[in-house]
């Protein structure tokens, strides 16, 4: 499989929805068993709940809203699933 660097695709990885090569290697994030907020790379858009309070309660378990450090699974989580 041929990955872009920092271009997130679909992952190969048993249970999850995507993965993401950044320098430090490749990095695999979403669980397809569990719905989103909103996919915005929409392969898995059908598990997409777009309820606020879901939302809210999710980055009340997780923290760090608005994360630059793009070689974590979590800045991938944020900004394409939630």
């Amino acid at each position: 499989m041929n990955l872009e660097l920092y271009k997130p695709v679909k992952s190969n990885k048993k249970f999850k929805k995507y993965m993401v090569l950044t320098k430090r290697g490749v990095i695999h994030f979403g669980d397809n068993r569990y719905g989103q907020f909103r996919d915005k790379l929409g392969l898995y858009s059908k598990l997409d709940h777009k309820d606020p309070k879901r939302r809210e309660a999710y980055y009340a378990r997780h923290k760090e809203r608005g994360l630059k450090d793009k070689e974590r699974a979590k800045y991938y989580s944020h900004k394409y699933l939630w």
